[in-house]
């Protein structure tokens, strides 16, 4: 492993145990500097160093207290990197530099799995205080985005329990459900009928009754909170199997 320590006179934060680093730029630059900036601040080994384009073959070192340093600019592969480094036996923390000041892209990184981040134009000192934050066990986000994530976790408990009063109240009859997973599954009116030996205008009739029943107004309603529900899961294999469907 390549040593990037710094004189410990100059270590701002000197209680802070050896951090492992990989980072992850298309930028030369940016993957030749930013151990040497953060050796300023605090003991580091840089453990890894890829471009986006770079093929592992062989799994990269994961090594305790490792820390994922990602270019914010690498766009919408960030979430790849994100979950790659995310799902590991022992996950990596994960902190995506130079994000640009998006409520939405910081949190899809935050929701996928990235323990901090820091805006365009930070400072590296900035950078050494959310490795130290996020190494620490803390979140390392705004008020703002701090604000964001309980509106979406509140919104997402509400859908939950929505969904749970549904499936306790308002079970659907077996034929329902069938239909149910036959719409799910993309079929047509027509092809439905024909996998359960029934006619179109029942067809209807069963999907006007479910949605009455849900109090919903459409079909693609009905699939999502059948999914959530796991209602699907439990609806077994297709309705007459052996019953060729038109396409």
């Amino acid at each position: 492993m390549l040593s990037a320590h710094a004189p410990p006179t100059t270590l701002l934060y000197t209680r802070v145990e050896d951090v492992n680093i990989t980072v992850i730029s298309n930028s030369q630059l940016m993957r030749d500097g930013i151990a040497l900036l953060l050796a300023q601040h605090l003991r580091i080994q840089l453990v890894g160093s890829y471009s986006d384009q770079d093929s592992i073959l062989i799994e990269p070192p994961n090594p305790k207290r490792h820390v994922v340093l990602l270019d914010g600019v690498l766009g919408p592969r960030i979430f790849y990197w994100i979950r790659y480094w995310h799902t590991r036996i022992t996950p990596a923390l994960v902190i995506v530099l130079d994000v640009q000041e998006d409520a939405n892209t910081i949190l899809a990184c935050i929701e996928a799995g990235a323990g901090g981040y820091t805006l365009r134009g930070a400072c590296v000192e900035e950078v050494a205080r959310v490795v130290c934050s996020v190494l620490m066990g803390n979140a390392s986000c705004s008020p703002e985005i701090a604000g964001h994530l309980f509106a979406r976790l509140a919104a997402r408990q509400d859908n939950l329990q929505t969904t749970a009063q549904i499936q306790k109240k308002i079970p659907l009859t077996v034929r329902e459900r069938d239909v149910l997973r036959l719409v799910a599954l993309g079929r047509s009116n027509r092809e439905i009928a024909d996998a359960l030996f029934i006619e179109v205008r029942t067809v209807k009739h069963h999907i006007h009754n479910m949605l009455e029943k849900m109090a919903l107004r459409r079909r693609g309603e009905a699939v999502r909170v059948a999914t959530e529900s796991g209602w699907l899961d439990e609806m077994g294999s297709d309705p007459a199997p052996n019953q060729q469907i038109r396409r």
